[in-house]
């Protein structure tokens, strides 16, 4: 079932977290053999981890719910603190840079009708 569209991308039900994400929008990938971890610190919010091939456990502090990944599904950061992703099968994992919203620094052209 899907919730709403971020991006023209559908999210999942489950968290809006979970979209599909383009894999030439990564700012690194690289490869997770079965059981390993890779863990993200600092403030990372709004930064996402994407499940490029494979399947990822993934867990964020203070977030009571861990989240699993299958390929071309993304984990959305929301809050500061350690990120944790393993792979439960040999898997390719990315993070984006932020998704932050950045404010328009344009300007509107006024346009006058006669």
């Amino acid at each position: 079932m899907v919730a709403s569209i971020v991006g023209g991308q559908p999210v999942c039900s489950s968290r809006p977290a979970c979209v599909a994400w383009p894999r030439q929008g990564l700012e690194q990938e690289f490869g997770l053999t079965r059981g390993k971890l890779w863990r993200i610190a600092g403030d990372n919010c709004w930064r996402a981890v994407v499940c490029v091939e494979g399947v990822v456990w993934v867990t964020e502090e203070w977030d009571l719910q861990d989240y699993v990944l299958e390929a071309g599904q993304m984990f959305l950061i929301t809050l500061p603190g350690k990120v944790i992703v393993q792979a439960l099968v040999d898997a390719r994992v990315g993070l984006t840079p932020s998704l932050e919203a950045t404010p328009f620094q344009g300007g509107f052209q006024e346009t006058i009708w006669p």
